[in-house]
């Protein structure tokens, strides 16, 4: 887990120009930040790159690049930071205006919170409004692995054995190039606004090898199958879009591999954050669920959330997927068997009223086969 605090000053300073360009929520060009910053554009677009992994920019090759919602906040945070530190160089120590400019711009990334509090209530500026730019804390996963989910409908008179078949010779790719990837199918079992008839769920290690394998796959593996005789893939199609996501693992109680389920059940919900949420709040106290739950005897299930990241193609009213699974069948057999039990424990402890801060609302769940189809990461998937 990393904050705010842990940005480099050319990160920030590269934040502050987007910000700075942007116009009319119009994405900024990379050659104009180039112009802006005496920089290379690719050295540009390498730290543009760098700062989407962060989940602080959307950036689009030739179509430049815009700030998220976690990025604006933290352009904001900058500029709050500038606009205190240049009044009181030239109000209170009489700084000349453009030395005062220049000496703010440099101090900006290195003022700490403490600090920058003091300078505020100094100067008499109104603590409400800086409590209103600061009650979204910035938190940046560090260790959130990509996940890529297109949503899909079978061609007329294709099933989900055909699925399978097309599906298998992959692995054997994966294999041969020593990539590293995770499929795993989604079929609705109880779905009330079903629209597509799979999920496939794709999942890597890192980023790199995110597009190790993409990369691979679009320029490696169209030759590999001619070369083995493979049918074109025509068992189902994406046109309702695909989601990547950022995973965030809340909770786990494992079971050893032996006692897991091919196939699991998965429950899916769609949420809204509060305005006050801070995700890293959130994890902790999912963290002491998760004592509760080993205290209670559950065992067998984790909870994971997943966020938007790149390429979203669809208008949604949610801030993340809230996702349940179960390990095997006993597990959730015994979850429901105690639940009014555990509801109780929950109550009592207070996380349910602690998480009501953070998460607004969710939908009611959505319950999803999850068939794990093969696995080539070099360490052991843990779901």
């Amino acid at each position: 887990m990393a904050s705010m605090d842990a940005l480099s000053e050319s990160a920030e300073m590269m934040i502050k120009n987007i910000n700075e360009l942007a116009a009319d929520e119009k994405r900024v060009r990379t050659s104009d930040l180039a112009a802006k910053t005496d920089l290379k554009p690719a050295t540009v677009t390498e730290m543009i790159q760098r700062l989407g992994d962060l989940g602080l920019v959307d950036y689009e090759a030739y179509h430049g690049v815009h700030l998220t919602k976690q990025g604006q906040h933290v352009a904001d945070v900058i500029e709050h930071r500038f606009n205190i530190l240049e009044r009181f160089l030239t109000e209170i120590l009489g700084v000349e205006g453009n030395e005062a400019a220049e000496v703010a711009c440099r101090m900006e990334h290195v003022l700490t919170r403490d600090v920058e509090h003091k300078l505020t209530t100094f100067l008499g500026i109104d603590p409400k409004k800086e409590s209103e730019l600061f009650c979204h804390k910035i938190n940046i996963e560090e260790d959130t692995k990509p996940r890529y989910l297109p949503l899909s409908n079978f061609n007329e008179g294709k099933t989900y054995n055909d699925l399978l078949a097309e599906q298998a010779p992959y692995e054997d790719f994966l294999k041969e190039n020593d990539l590293q990837y995770n499929r795993i199918n989604l079929t609705p079992i109880w779905d009330n606004d079903q629209e597509y008839d799979y999920v496939m769920w794709g999942n890597w290690p890192s980023g790199q090898d995110q597009y190790t394998e993409w990369g691979a796959y679009m320029n490696d593996y169209p030759d590999w199958a001619k070369k083995n005789d493979l049918p074109p893939q025509n068992v189902g199609d994406c046109e309702k879009g695909a989601l990547s996501m950022r995973f965030h693992s809340l909770l786990r109680l494992r079971v050893p591999m032996e006692e897991r389920d091919e196939r699991m059940f998965t429950d899916w919900r769609r949420c809204k954050l509060t305005d006050d949420a801070d995700i890293s709040e959130l994890k902790s106290l999912y963290a002491k669920q998760e004592e509760l739950a080993r205290e209670f005897g559950l065992n067998g299930y984790g909870v994971s959330m997943f966020t938007p990241y790149r390429g979203n193609q669809m208008d949604t009213d949610w801030d993340f997927l809230m996702m349940t699974h179960w390990y095997n069948t006993e597990s959730r057999v015994n979850l429901i068997s105690s639940y009014r039990d555990w509801r109780d424990v929950l109550t009592e402890s207070g996380i349910w009223d602690e998480r009501s801060k953070h998460i607004e609302s969710c939908s009611d769940a959505d319950t999803y086969q999850a068939h794990m189809i093969y696995n080539t990461h070099n360490v052991v998937y843990d779901k």
